[in-house]
């Protein structure tokens, strides 16, 4: 190669070397344009992260008034319930006693018919027939309604169920037995109304000898 080529080829290189520097360079005009471009982008993103921020509200606000319509209609059902409980509890202090008035009432329809046998000038033995047979259907009713009599001739005496009047020695009866009974005692449902009033049998002592 010669000393011409040699100084063209160094021509050429920085001909090549400007060449470059100018296309990267850009002129003020170009630069705003790019940073136009850049804030639209940005804009862009802005603007979509925005309506996503906008869809996750409103499905939030959506859940969140589903929440207060399900709580309201729950309020509301809570509430029909303590009425209907409250109604309930009215009708049984009213009418609780409905069973037991339907019980005695033909006890009391039997007793009618024996007063007026009585007045009518029946024997004797009619009417002891006719309070025997209404006295059945007492006990019978009594039992219908869960009433249980105590009558506890010859039972040891129990504190929980018997009232003691008084203690007598009676020969042959071991100490602490009921030897009578002056009233019976009831249990509805399992449960002490009255308690029997009773005579206890006790040890043979000076007095009683």
């Amino acid at each position: 190669m010669n000393e011409d080529d040699e100084v063209k080829g160094q021509v050429e290189a920085e001909d090549s070397i400007g060449l470059s520097e100018k296309t990267v360079k850009l002129d003020p005009e170009d630069e705003s344009k790019v940073e136009e471009l850049i804030d639209e982008v940005e804009d862009d993103d802005h603007a979509e992260k925005d309506t996503e921020e906008s869809l996750k509200i409103a499905e939030l606000e959506g859940k969140n008034q589903e929440l207060e319509e399900a709580l309201l209609r729950a309020k509301a059902e809570l509430d029909n319930a303590r009425k209907r409980a409250a109604k309930d509890v009215q009708s049984a202090h009213k009418f609780g006693t409905e069973k037991f008035v339907k019980e005695i009432l033909p006890l009391k329809d039997s007793l009618e018919l024996g007063v007026a046998s009585a007045e009518e000038g029946a024997e004797i033995s009619a009417v002891k027939e006719g309070f025997t047979l209404t006295l059945k259907m007492f006990s019978d009713a009594l039992g219908r309604l869960e009433v249980k009599e105590l009558d506890p001739i010859g039972e040891s005496f129990d504190p929980e169920k018997h009232q003691a009047m008084t203690t007598e020695y009676v020969e042959g009866k071991p100490s602490g037995v009921v030897v009578k009974v002056f009233q019976k005692g009831y249990l509805l449902h399992e449960r002490l109304v009255r308690p029997a009033l009773v005579v206890v049998s006790s040890e043979k002592t000076e007095e009683s000898s």
